[in-house]
């Protein structure tokens, strides 16, 4: 092995120490059971995803995946 290429991988052990690890991120939450139904059956009454999003406490982003997700899965 030569020097250069020890100090590059050398450095690379480093970066996430430099830049932050990925694995400090906590671990997202999943929906429970009732968060799920509840979401499903506010949008089968015609309440659109931001509405959605305000009744539960959930940002749209999740709204939009759990109808998405409900679609792909028929249960919609």
């Amino acid at each position: 092995m030569n020097d250069t290429f020890y100090r590059a991988t050398q450095a690379l052990k480093k970066l996430p120490d430099i830049y932050g690890r990925s694995s400090n991120r906590p671990a997202p939450k999943k929906l429970t059971e009732e968060q799920n139904q509840r979401i499903a059956e506010l949008y089968r009454q015609g309440y659109t995803k931001a509405d959605i999003a305000r009744e539960t406490g959930l940002a749209q982003s999740t709204i939009y995946n759990a109808v998405r997700r409900f679609m792909r899965w028929g249960v919609l």
